[in-house]
């Protein structure tokens, strides 16, 4: 774990020092989704289209000083990738899965503990231009908010609500600070269940009101960031 800080810190403060523009969201959430409710589906494929094209513009315009960065997967992870490769620069943080001997591996994780396939592909080629591949998982999650400049967060799994509340609980601790954050995607469509699980710790006064999204913007299309965040980072 020492190892894997000691490295991504060398990594990003040399090649990249002014941070990512990282995107948190569903290795499910595909190009084309069709396991799911018909409207459901169609929401994903949507979603998909959006943080592709957010990343390519974004990209364009300012990847040089601020990269594109995911967790270097399928999903929205993919449709990040996509789009910032045909723009320019892609940056990927991976982890190894499916380790445990014996263990088949899960088709969403694509290969097995095997580096040589870390990163994702899509159709063959390849969708990130650098990267590294950390041995913990939590070493990840935590690099990829720690080099922030700034986060979209899309709907996902469990890894993906792990990373939002452990982004929301370093806001509220004082450890993440001036890192604008945007919660991505039809509130009502994609966040009313997230909402309800806030409301009900409010409720249960485990939480007060209004603390855990303090700060945080909720935007329904991601291409509609580019504009906020080219201004709270001062960019031309």
């Amino acid at each position: 774990m020492a190892q894997d800080w000691a490295c991504a810190d060398a990594f990003k403060d040399h090649y990249y020092p002014n941070g990512f523009v990282t995107i948190f969201g569903s290795s499910r959430i595909i190009e084309h989704n069709t396991k799911g409710d018909p409207a459901i589906n169609a929401a994903n494929d949507a979603l998909y289209q959006q943080i592709r094209a957010f990343a390519k513009h974004w990209t364009e315009r300012y990847g040089t000083s601020y990269p594109i960065l995911s967790g270097a997967g399928p999903g929205i992870m993919e449709a990040a990738g996509r789009g910032a490769r045909e723009a320019g620069k892609s940056i990927g943080y991976t982890t190894y899965y499916d380790r445990v001997a014996g263990a088949t591996p899960d088709p969403n994780r694509f290969y097995g503990g095997d580096p040589t396939k870390a990163f994702a592909k899509y159709q063959g080629q390849d969708i990130l231009t650098d990267g590294l591949i950390f041995s913990s998982i939590a070493v990840r999650e935590s690099a990829m908010i720690r080099h922030s400049a700034a986060i979209l967060i899309a709907p996902g799994g469990t890894g993906t609500e792990w990373e939002t509340f452990q982004i929301l609980e370093t806001l509220k601790s004082h450890q993440l600070s001036g890192v604008p954050i945007y919660i991505v995607g039809d509130r009502t469509f994609h966040w009313a269940s997230w909402d309800a699980r806030l409301a009900d710790m409010v409720l249960r006064t485990t939480l007060d009101k209004g603390a855990a999204t303090a700060g945080v913007e909720f935007i329904d299309n991601p291409e509609d960031v580019i504009e906020r965040l080219r201004v709270r980072l001062g960019l031309p």
